[in-house]
């Protein structure tokens, strides 16, 4: 292997267009993920996805905080982009200004390369299309999502979205891999990294891996997420992990006689009126039998006979303050009381928008989950304006966890546009 000018630990949206950014400038790169390769065939397929090949943590519902928080995360080749509902939205742009970080010319960038357009309205089918009727009978705003599209590949409505898209027509960062692997990047898959080497006065020269060997490389990237990040550096003797946010949400369900929201990509939809003063957005949203299976009360599955094929529902995914703990062992993470009043705000939209769709024996999911893990290594406490982490130099981070704040909004597009920002400047 030639000598390794960067070391980038995490292949999601942080990891993988920063590598590609960096490669194309003739930068020596070396990608370190503890996830495999993605095998194509087992996209769409739960057996495939969740319980043979295990992508998901823990199989998607058993990856808790100690508090019992679901919190969702995946182990692969692209991250969480690959197995994500596929939005691609701007989120935290004033926050990152206010540190100096102008991400305008990177959102553009990522927004072309991701294929970011919205949803065609011929994408919007059966329950969501009801969902956005009625929501607009009772004067919200629903509109169609901003999507990451493949414009070549067309969807097949399978509404398996968070299973892997089967017929390609949702984008993720793995493209990014292949350029920079095709500029001469090296991918390590399914390695572990147990921290970062320095000298005495906090240059970086390295990595360790779990199986003791060691790397050395000018620069290391930690792109490992929100969870991951904290703890390699917390390995590595530098304090990180306060701060936590997961962007937690809950889903209320409706049956009805003859509407069904199986078809059509997940978050078809989005009500973002209340983002802002409110801190919660709205989504039609139906989970995954397996899901709905654990989270649903069995009375209702029971008396309705499991009425997933008569379902609709609605996601209220809010703006969580951050308050939750990442540590080597545990992740400690609880809703606050303005968390708790936000969820259930949403919920009461929710149910008013499905109650109007026609939908009756309407519930919420009591058990909170989550989704995107952030802000455990945040911009101006553990790293500066240039991503780098302070008191060393040669090291920096890019995903999530550098969050300042919980953006209450799918993060994917600004984690790109942190990555391609960063690898500008480091190029």
């Amino acid at each position: 292997m030639k000598e390794i000018d960067v070391t980038i630990i995490g292949s999601g949206g942080g990891g993988a267009p920063l590598a590609y950014e960096l490669s194309k400038k003739n930068k020596n790169v070396l990608i370190i993920d503890r996830g495999p390769v993605v095998n194509p065939e087992h996209l769409g397929n739960f057996w495939q996805t969740v319980i043979f090949n295990g992508y998901y943590h823990r199989m998607a519902a058993f990856s808790r905080s100690k508090e019992g928080i679901v919190i969702y995360r995946t182990y692969n080749i692209g991250g969480t982009t690959v197995f994500s509902c596929g939005n691609i939205v701007r989120s935290l742009q004033s926050e990152f200004l206010s540190y100096g970080i102008d991400l305008e010319n990177a959102f553009q960038e990522a927004e072309q390369e991701m294929g970011s357009r919205i949803l065609p309205d011929k994408q919007i089918v059966t329950g969501t299309k009801a969902i956005m009727k009625s929501s607009k009978r009772l004067g919200y705003n629903m509109r169609n999502m901003p999507k990451g599209l493949n414009s070549d590949m067309v969807c097949d409505l399978c509404g398996d979205c968070v299973l892997g898209c089967k017929s390609g027509r949702k984008t993720d960062v793995r493209p990014y891999i292949n350029k920079a692997i095709e500029n001469g990047a090296v991918l390590m898959p399914s390695t572990e990294i147990d921290k970062v080497l320095f000298t005495g006065n906090g240059q970086v020269r390295g990595v360790k891996l779990s199986s003791g060997r060691e790397i050395e490389s000018k620069i290391v990237v930690l792109s490992a997420g929100g969870l991951g990040t904290p703890v390699i550096l917390q390995k590595s003797n530098i304090s990180a992990g306060n701060g936590l946010f997961v962007d937690l949400f809950n889903t209320t369900y409706g049956v009805t006689d003859n509407l069904s929201q199986l078809e059509g990509p997940s978050m078809g939809t989005v009500i973002t009126d209340f983002h802002e003063k409110e801190g919660f957005i709205l989504s039609p949203y139906i989970d995954h039998w397996s899901q709905l299976m654990l989270f649903c009360p069995v009375w209702w599955n029971m008396i309705h006979r499991f009425p997933r094929k008569r379902t609709i529902g609605i996601m209220t995914k809010i703006t969580d303050e951050r308050c939750g703990k990442v540590s080597v062992d545990s992740i400690s993470k609880i809703p606050t009381k303005q968390d708790k009043h936000r969820l259930k705000a949403g919920s009461a939209v929710a149910k008013e928008i499905l109650k109007e769709a026609g939908a009756r024996s309407i519930i919420t999911v009591k058990r909170i989950r989550s989704a995107h893990p952030g802000g455990t290594v945040a911009v101006g406490e553990v790293v500066n304006s240039d991503l780098q982490v302070k008191g060393t130099t040669g090291l920096y981070v890019c995903d999530c966890s550098v969050f300042p704040v919980a953006p209450g909004l799918p993060p994917i597009l600004t984690i790109v546009a942190l990555a391609k920002w960063l690898g500008k400047r480091l190029a």
